[in-house]
């Protein structure tokens, strides 16, 4: 989940993409439309859906879909890292 105006940066036009509200972050839920965007982990390149919220304080949030298929996460909390292995 990133901030709306990303996809503008980034050249995506999302008028004709579905609006959606994803739960469990805020009691209310976000608001936003969802779309593609390729990213790259490590030397991965994947193509995964986005949902571009429309309150612009929104922090950048990694979810499970499109991520948790392709890697195994393991959370360092001593170093204060998170470990991306690749599936």
């Amino acid at each position: 989940m990133v901030p709306l105006s990303l996809a503008e940066d980034i050249g995506i036009d999302l008028r004709q993409s579905p609006k959606a509200r994803s739960y469990g972050i805020e009691g209310n839920g976000i608001v936003g439309r969802v779309g593609k965007i390729q990213i790259m982990i490590g030397d991965k390149k994947l193509q995964i859906t986005c949902m571009f919220a429309e309150r612009e304080t929104m922090p950048y949030i990694l979810g499970r879909m499109d991520i948790f298929s392709n890697f195994n996460i393991s959370f360092d909390n001593v170093n204060k890292k998170i470990i991306l292995f690749p599936i």
